[in-house]
């Protein structure tokens, strides 16, 4: 399984076009096959750490969807392009900051921590 979600490049900005999630190798290019239009033209570029496990997957799957994959550098996040990034949404308008926010914040997980699941298991057979 992966997790991963599809974004599409609009000018200087990114823009989701599939929402992140966590999902097998093969479910997630069923959704891209639904997705890209003309497969042939619309090579899509795959990122990330764990490419190497699953790149041969990616290849070897029956798709007509034309799978290119980032170098070595562009699988890890910069902070500092990101910053960079973030501070241009902020000046355009399309990201706003107040910093009596941050402690509200609240991170999205796509899934529970392997220790999370294994707590609340065992919570659930105390119960039973």
């Amino acid at each position: 399984r992966i997790y991963t979600g599809l974004y599409q490049s609009q000018g200087e900005r990114l823009c989701s076009v599939l929402p992140d999630q966590h999902i097998s190798v093969a479910a997630w290019i069923g959704q891209l096959e639904e997705r890209v239009g003309n497969p042939a033209t619309t090579p899509i570029l795959l990122l990330g750490n764990d490419l190497r496990i699953h790149r041969q997957t990616f290849l070897d799957a029956d798709s007509a969807l034309q799978f290119q994959f980032g170098h070595a550098e562009q699988n890890l996040p910069d902070v500092v392009y990101m910053g960079r990034v973030a501070a241009k949404q902020i000046e355009a308008g399309h990201l706003t900051y107040e910093a009596e926010d941050v402690e509200q914040f609240q991170p999205h997980y796509l899934r529970m921590a392997e220790a999370e699941v294994k707590w609340l298991a065992k919570q659930q057979e105390g119960r039973a």
